[in-house]
């Protein structure tokens, strides 16, 4: 599980097979103090770069992002098979509550084909 502190936004790079299921767990506090995620709704992109204003695709409460049993301070990004079918490359996610602007949490993104310890 990843440990993420808040409030500005922090870069984390990512990794994602093509054609994939995979899942990372993210655990949110502010100055050290957990928050209750649960209050508020969530969105995972991803773009071409930082500045596009495109979305590839787009996961939502309920719709690829979820909270574990049991926690409120922790919000799951579940990545399908079908949504990483794209292209092979370098893109960029964000993850964030939508009453913000700015992210909680964003960085470079690679999707790729073979074995998660070649990359």
């Amino acid at each position: 599980m990843n440990q993420v502190a808040f409030f500005k936004a922090r870069r984390l790079p990512a990794k994602f097979l093509i054609n994939a299921y995979q899942e990372e767990t993210f655990s949110i506090s502010e100055n050290g103090t957990a928050i209750d995620v649960t209050r508020y709704t969530w969105e995972f992109f991803i773009k071409k770069n930082p500045g596009s204003r495109v979305k590839i695709f787009s996961l939502t409460l309920g719709n690829g992002i979820n909270f574990p049993a049991y926690t409120t301070d922790q919000v799951r990004v579940v990545v399908s098979a079908a949504t990483s079918n794209i292209d092979e490359g370098e893109y960029y996610y964000e993850l964030r509550r939508t009453d913000l602007i700015i992210p909680y949490l964003n960085g470079p993104a690679t999707f790729y084909y073979g074995n998660v310890d070649s990359q």
